[in-house]
Formats: C-alpha cells, sequence, structure tokens
C-alpha cells in the first residue's frame, strides 16, 4: 500500500509540474512538407520487353536515388504572431502600424480579435493523458 502511495505522490507531481509549464498559448501545430532523398530499387516493369527474361534469371532492378516529401508537425507560431527576437519569449503579436490606410489601398484595417490555436502542443495533449491516468489509479486504489 505504501509503495501505491509513493507512486501516487510521483505522479501526480509530475502532473502538476507539466501543470504550471510555461508554454506560450499562441503556438499552433501546422504540418510543414519535409523533402528527404531515399535509395531504393526500380521495378523491372520499367525495363519494357526484357522484364520476362530478367526475371527469369533473378537479376534485380538498378538503385536510384529518390527524392520525395512527406508532413511532419511542428510547433509554430499561430497566425497574427511571429517568433520574439528574443530566445526563449515565445510567439509576439505582429506589430500592425497606426497610420490610415491610404483611399488607393485595398488592404483591409486589422481589427482587434483574438486569434485561437487551432491545435493543441504536445506537452497539453500530455498534460491530459496525465490527468487520466492520475484518474484512474485513484480510481483503481478506492476499488483495490
Amino acid at each position: 500500500m505504501c509503495k501505491i502511495l509513493v507512486l501516487l505522490l510521483a505522479i501526480l507531481s509530475a502532473c502538476a509540474h507539466l501543470a504550471t509549464s510555461t508554454e506560450d498559448p499562441h503556438l499552433c501545430i501546422k504540418n510543414v512538407e519535409v523533402p528527404y532523398t531515399v535509395t531504393e530499387r526500380v521495378s523491372l516493369d520499367n525495363y519494357g520487353e526484357f522484364t520476362k527474361i530478367l526475371k527469369s534469371l533473378s537479376v534485380l532492378g538498378e538503385m536510384r536515388t529518390v527524392e520525395k516529401i512527406k508532413l511532419e508537425p511542428r510547433e509554430v507560431c499561430c497566425d497574427g504572431y511571429q517568433p520574439s527576437a528574443i530566445p526563449g519569449e515565445g510567439c509576439q503579436p505582429v506589430p500592425t502600424t497606426t497610420e490610415e490606410p491610404e483611399e488607393s489601398s485595398t488592404a483591409a484595417p486589422i481589427e482587434d480579435k483574438p486569434i485561437v490555436p487551432m491545435a493543441r502542443s504536445m506537452s497539453s495533449k500530455l498534460i491530459r493523458s496525465c490527468d487520466l491516468f492520475t484518474f484512474v489509479l485513484i480510481a483503481f486504489m478506492l476499488d483495490y
């Protein structure tokens, strides 16, 4: 029983640490295209009329380097925010001009509306899963 209480206290302290960590609320998760190269074997079907002969001789296709693109989730500043010039400061609002727009300009003035992140960061998902795990552990202990 004592071991379970020590384990519970360790989990609760880890959850408290994660919940109180300062994370920028203006970080969003966006998929970014990342190019990479892969060396892969060319199919024998590309050799036309020689395909049947090459397959019967157990000849392998040649190796070629191919460039591919994959999507990776990355934490970037949400729309309307930019990375701070000072490291560790997070995302800052994009500065707006205070000058009146010229009449010939087609740009509309930016309204002061809050920008809400569209995706949750990985640490907020971790906090939720940690809370769920703690709840399940407490429920298990009450039944025990």
